[in-house]
Order: structure tokens, then C-alpha cells, then sequence
């Protein structure tokens, strides 16, 4: 440790310039040997100087501690300068052995104010984060153009990050924009993501959360290896962290048949079984057919890593024929079924007979008329009061008959007629049947008659006779 010492110079009796000069040079030269010691000198008049020494007290009572994420707390005991007041400033060193290194933001040029007793190392520059590992710290005051060091503290350990692992954590190939959270410690703000092997590109800069968490979106080549792959995390102060295997690359997913395989033009709310390999559920999970016509009704529901079901509208004008599936994965990578499903044609009605019937009507045939029927079709009537009994017959693709019983309350008009085929395809004959006011009866003329009456006419007088 160096002293500095301060020399104040009396003159006792008249003295020339030369003899307080060669004096002068003395004591510096004297306070040289001494160990560096540098003076100033003050007069109380001519012919009279006063001297004496002192010294610019080290900072004492220097203690560090481990700080949050890659922090060093440090604080001393300060000083007083030599002439009794306050030292100009100070500045911290951080030792890796006998190396020093600026800490706490500070250096000879750049001082922490007099009233400074504590200050806390992030790194230089500060922010960054300490590197893990061992070290001391020496405070230095500074006195005008003097310095004297502390006595070095204490040792500190620096931890450096862990990663414990990665949620989710695996991935299809083909994934994109998948958001990945890394779990561990020690994170500082600024850290990058890295994955061992090829095929995953981190899009841009991770987000910190937190010492102890980090997201990252990833996007996985189409033909990336599957297998396990490793995790890196390197702070700003160029400390790392690797979790081995701490991530998945998957095969990417793909759909291979769907059950039902087709529904017909007009169909309504159909559940569809999609089938195939390596499904897996996420907020991204979708499904969707080719061309235009069909509506997924919501989310498709997970079912397993090899089934989805999906709920579908086929509107009455899609257009027939075969259409592909795709499925997106909760991870975003996406696999199509080419040609897996198929619309068919809907039924038409044209006309019915009889194309009416009264209230209160039971058991009446009436002949539906149109084009793509097939057996097992049903048969319903718009409104209430009409009630279709049993299952119609299948005659051909052309007709349909069926028995239908008529409310005496149903209300009167035409009604709408709707052919349903087993595949859900629908077809609606609008207006073609009516339904009429039932019979009624008023009096009766004459309204009596004796017993062993024969032969006895009687009018009867009422509506819709």
C-alpha cells in the first residue's frame, strides 16, 4: 500500500531563495525515498515556512457479497483527505487473481463521489453481468492528484447460468414461429438462445422474463434431423449454459385418411375423424379443407397424437368431388391429406303427391319426387304438426315415399319438404306441400230420429267438406 505523506515548511530567521530551494529539495527528495510520500508547502511570511507531514488514508472495511444475477456488492469504511476534508472520489477494481478489471462503473477518470460508501458491480460495461467466477476487490481513494488502495477484500463467487430445461420441449419438423420457454437461473437480460445441430433458426432476439426464464421463437426446417438437441444460453458477459438434450426435434406430422370420407352438398355439423401421425395440441391446432364450400366450425378437438375430430358445414353449392385435408399442429407445422375427402351430390326436391293433406290427417301417402335420393334418405316437413312415420320408402333416385300424420292443431299453409341422404347431403323443396283446414261439422238436419229409423236422411252441415 502506498502513503502519501503532505510536508509543511516553516522558516525560522531570514533565509536567501537559494537556501530554501536547496531545502526544498531535500525533503522531496527525502519524502521520494520515504515511499513515495509528495508534499505542499504554505508561508507565513518572508523569511518564515512551516513543515510537517501526513497521509491520504486507504479506504477500510471493504466487504463484497454476491448480488442477484451476476452482481457484486461492494462497500468500504471511506476517508477524510489530508487537509480534512472530503477526498476527491473513488473507484472500484475487480481482481481475477492479481489482473484488475473497472467495476461498479467506475475508474481513475471516472470517479464515484466522495459520499460514496457502497456500489454494486454489474459488469463491465455495467449491465452486462459479472463473468462467473472468483474474485476480490480493492476500493481506491482519490485525493487530487493522490490515490491510495484499500487492502483487498474478501473472496466473492460468481455463479454463472444453468439450464434446467425447455417447455414444450419438442417440436415437429416444419414447426414455425413455435414459442419455446427456457428454464434455469443466473439469466441476464440481453442473453441469446442457441440449438446444437441445423434446422432451427432462433427468430430474432429472445425475451427475458426474468434470472430465471426466457422465450424464444423458433422456426424448424421441413427437413431438420429429428432427435435430441442441445440448448444453449449465453449472457451478455459471454457466460454460458447448455441443457444436453434438452429439446426434441420430431418427425414432421401426417394425415393419411379421414372418416367419414364424404358428405354430401347441404350437410350441417358433421364430425369428421382425421387420422394420422404425429398430431399434437397447442393454440395453433387447425384444420382445413381444400377449395371453397366447406366451414371447420371452432378448433378441431385432440383426440390423440394420431386423431383429430373437426366439425364441418358443407354449403349446398360446394362444388362435388375430392378435397385435401390439412392439419396445423399446435407447434405450427402443418401436413396435408391429398384428396382424402370428398363432397358428394345433394338430393333435389322437385314436388310431392298428394301436394296436400287436412289437419288431423293420419297415415297419408304422399310421393316425393326430386333427384339423388339414396336408400336410407329421411324425410322432414318445416314448422310442426306434421310427423313423419317411420322411415320412408326408397323406389329409386327419384322417389320417395312416405307416411306422414297431421296434427289437428297444426297450422295451415305450405310447408318446406327436405330429403336427407345417410351422408348428411341435404335437399329442400321449398313451398311444395300445404297443409289445409280440417273438416268441420255444424248441425245436423234433421238432428233427430226415432228408434227402428230406416232409410232416414240426414243432412249434415259443417266447412271444409
Amino acid at each position: 500500500m502506498a502513503i502519501h505523506s503532505v510536508a509543511v515548511l516553516l522558516w525560522h530567521g531570514p533565509a536567501s531563495r537559494v537556501n530554501r530551494l536547496a531545502v526544498c529539495t531535500v525533503i522531496a527528495a527525502m519524502l521520494y525515498l520515504a515511499g513515495g510520500a509528495s508534499a505542499y508547502f504554505t508561508t507565513t511570511g518572508a523569511g518564515n515556512a512551516t513543515a510537517s507531514s501526513a497521509t491520504l488514508a486507504a479506504p477500510t472495511a471493504v466487504t463484497v457479497s454476491a448480488s442477484g444475477t451476476a452482481g457484486v456488492a461492494v462497500g468500504w469504511a471511506g476517508v477524510t483527505s489530508p487537509a480534512g476534508g472530503a477526498v476527491t472520489g473513488y473507484y472500484v477494481q475487480r481482481f481475477t487473481g492479481s489482473t484488475p478489471s473497472p467495476a461498479c462503473g467506475s475508474s481513475a477518470t471516472s470517479l464515484l463521489s466522495a459520499a460514496t460508501t457502497s456500489c454494486t458491480d454489474t459488469g463491465n460495461p455495467a449491465g452486462v453481468g459479472v463473468p462467473a467466477g472468483t474474485y476480490t476487490y480493492q476500493v481506491v481513494a482519490v485525493w487530487r492528484s493522490w490515490s491510495t488502495p484499500s487492502s483487498s477484500s474478501g473472496s466473492v463467487i460468481v455463479a454463472g447460468p444453468s439450464l434446467t430445461s425447455a417447455s414444450p420441449s419438442m417440436a415437429d419438423q416444419g414447426a414455425s414461429s413455435d414459442n419455446v420457454t427456457i428454464n434455469g437461473s443466473n439469466f441476464v437480460s440481453g442473453a441469446t438462445v442457441s440449438f446444437s445441430g441445423s434446422g432451427i433458426t432462433v427468430n430474432g432476439t429472445p425475451t427475458y422474463m426474468s434470472s430465471t426464464q426466457l422465450t424464444v421463437s423458433i422456426t424448424i426446417t421441413g427437413g431438420a434431423a429429428t432427435g435430441a438437441r442441445n440448448v444453449t444460453v449465453t449472457n451478455p458477459d459471454g457466460d454460458t449454459a447448455t441443457g444436453t438434450g434438452a429439446f426434441t426435434v420430431n418427425a414432421a406430422p401426417a394425415v393419411t385418411s379421414t372418416s367419414p370420407s364424404s358428405r354430401g352438398q347441404g350437410a350441417t355439423s358433421q364430425t369428421i375423424t382425421i387420422t394420422g401421425t404425429g398430431f399434437d395440441s397447442g393454440p395453433a391446432l387447425a384444420t382445413s379443407f381444400s377449395g371453397t364450400g366447406i366451414t371447420v366450425t371452432g378448433a378441431p378437438t385432440y383426440v390423440s397424437s394420431t386423431q383429430l375430430t373437426a366439425n364441418i358445414t358443407i354449403a349446398p353449392t360446394a362444388a362435388t368431388g375430392t378435397r385435401s385435408v390439412t392439419i396445423t399442429n399446435g407447434d405450427g407445422s402443418t401436413a396435408t391429406g391429398t384428396a382424402i375427402f370428398t363432397v358428394g351430390a345433394g338430393p333435389t326436391v322437385t314436388s310431392v303427391n298428394a301436394g296436400s293433406a287436412d289437419q288431423g290427417a293420419t297415415s297419408y301417402n304422399v310421393t316425393i319426387t326430386g333427384t339423388g335420393f339414396v336408400s336410407g334418405a329421411t324425410v322432414s316437413f318445416s314448422g310442426s304438426g306434421i310427423t313423419v312415420n317411420g322411415i320412408p320408402t326408397f323406389v329409386s333416385s327419384t322417389q320417395l315415399t312416405a307416411s306422414i300424420t297431421i296434427a289437428p292443431g297444426a297450422a295451415t299453409g305450405t310447408r318446406n319438404v327436405t330429403i336427407t341422404n345417410p351422408d348428411a347431403g341435404t335437399g329442400t323443396g321449398t313451398n311444395v306441400f300445404t297443409v289445409n283446414a280440417g273438416p268441420a261439422v255444424t248441425t245436423l238436419n234433421p238432428s233427430l230420429a226415432d228408434q227402428g229409423a230406416t232409410n232416414y236422411n240426414v243432412t249434415v252441415n259443417g266447412t271444409n267438406f
